[in-house]
Order: C-alpha cells, then sequence, then structure tokens
C-alpha cells in the first residue's frame, strides 16, 4: 500500500538532491535557521525552508546518501553534525557558539564574492586594454 506522506518526503528528497541551485545565494545562517513549524504560515513554507537547509548541508558535503528520504537524511545530518562537533571541539558547542561560526562562514563568502569581483573587473580591464592596443 502506498504511503503519501513517505511519497512526498523520497519527492522532497529527490528534488534537495536534483536541484541545480544548492541554496539560491541565501545567507547560510538564514537557511539553516529554522523556525519552529507552528510558526511558518503553512507547511509547504516549513517545507521550503527545511529544504533549503538541507540543500545548505548538502553543499557544505554533510550529506552522504542521496538514497535516503528527508527524515533519515535529516537524522544522519545531525548525527554527523554531533560526531564532528565532538571530534573538533571536544564538546557539544552551544546555539550561540555556532551561529557565531555562521555568521562568520557567511561574512568570509561575502568578502570572497567582492575579491572575485574585484578580479573579474580587473581581468575585463586588461582585456579592454588589450583589445585597444590591437586595435591601434
Amino acid at each position: 500500500m502506498r504511503n503519501p506522506a513517505r511519497e512526498r518526503s523520497r519527492n522532497l528528497n529527490r528534488e534537495v538532491w536534483e536541484s541545480p541551485s544548492v541554496y539560491g545565494g541565501e545567507d547560510v545562517n538564514d537557511a539553516l535557521n529554522l523556525k519552529n513549524p507552528q510558526d511558518y504560515p503553512s507547511r509547504e513554507a516549513y517545507q521550503q525552508d527545511v529544504v533549503k537547509a538541507v540543500q545548505v548541508l548538502m553543499r557544505l558535503g554533510i550529506m552522504d546518501n542521496p538514497s535516503a528520504d528527508l527524515t533519515g537524511s535529516l537524522d544522519s545530518i545531525l548525527e554527523k553534525l554531533q560526531e564532528d562537533e565532538l571530534a573538533i571541539y571536544g564538546r557539544k558547542r552551544s546555539k550561540q557558539e555556532i551561529i557565531a561560526d555562521l555568521k562568520q562562514v557567511n561574512s568570509e563568502i561575502v568578502e570572497l564574492d567582492r575579491e572575485i569581483a574585484d578580479l573579474e573587473w580587473q581581468i575585463a580591464l586588461k582585456k579592454a586594454e588589450i583589445s585597444v592596443n590591437e586595435a591601434s
């Protein structure tokens, strides 16, 4: 007998793994900062945020089993995060410490994006300079 809830979970999981855009350029902290399910205007809005969070975790290389359903994947993610946390810090970190790390990573990403934009601008400038010199 088919279980519609299980099928939806599998479909959501499949969407996450097949999505070309891993997290749509959103703030990592925002994507991982899920509210309580009852705080969302609809179940679909909550599911979308869960999918975004899973996509971020996948991009960070945390999920390793694309065949697992969403619940199993989230359990696997939490287990891996806890193992990594104990291995790195020797203890379980507080939510505030984790959020501070996420903010730091996000600011580093923003800075790298600026550096990339600056390098792209310099490359375009050099190409224009070469083009002008060749035309002369």
